[in-house]
């Protein structure tokens, strides 16, 4: 993306000396630049900025994903926004553009019981092309007691935040990349 002038890479202080040799490595000094932040600590940069957060949410709890938005939130100007990129769930029988499908989540995520209504259609291949994204979410919950999140999940999240989810976008690959706005 040439007409993109600079990308700053934010991480721990600890990752410097790591980051500035890759990005060296690859070329990119005069693009690309190392910044310290926390997740946990208010945000330095302010303006117009578009904030990436690629497999990052699904390492930490609910409460702790809405901290790390909030700080971003409280920078972000009206021409700003997050991409989150990151695997979202969804049920092996179901289209997300079907409000069925909503309604489903929504009463399956809450604590206490009601009727859920049936899916609205099975799949020709039975759900089999969501298959890995369960089976990776098990194994992250097993390993790093971390967890990939559906969208009720994840607009609960946003939510939190002050923020909304202004679209998801899905991609040919394990990714979905889902835009970020105030609310």
């Amino acid at each position: 993306y040439p007409s993109i002038k600079k990308f700053i890479v934010q991480d721990l202080p600890e990752t410097r000396e790591a980051a500035e040799s890759f990005i060296k490595s690859k070329g990119l000094t005069d693009r690309v630049e190392f910044e310290a932040q926390d997740f946990f600590k208010p945000q330095q940069r302010k303006g117009k900025y578009v904030f990436v957060l690629q497999r990052v949410l699904h390492d930490w709890s609910t409460e702790d994903g809405a901290k790390m938005l909030r700080h971003i939130h409280d920078v972000l100007n009206e021409d700003s926004c997050i991409l989150v990129i990151d695997t979202v769930i969804q049920s092996a029988v179901s289209s997300s553009s079907n409000p069925e499908f909503t309604k489903s989540l929504l009463a399956l995520n809450k604590n206490a019981y009601q009727p859920v209504p049936p899916p609205p259609f099975v799949p020709v291949d039975f759900g089999e092309a969501s298959r890995i994204h369960h089976q990776i979410n098990v194994a992250l919950t097993a390993l790093c007691n971390s967890f990939e999140r559906t969208l009720p999940q994840l607009t609960e999240m946003v939510e939190l935040a002050g923020l909304k989810i202004k679209k998801v976008n899905a991609t040919r690959g394990w990714a979905s990349i889902t835009e970020v706005v105030p609310a």
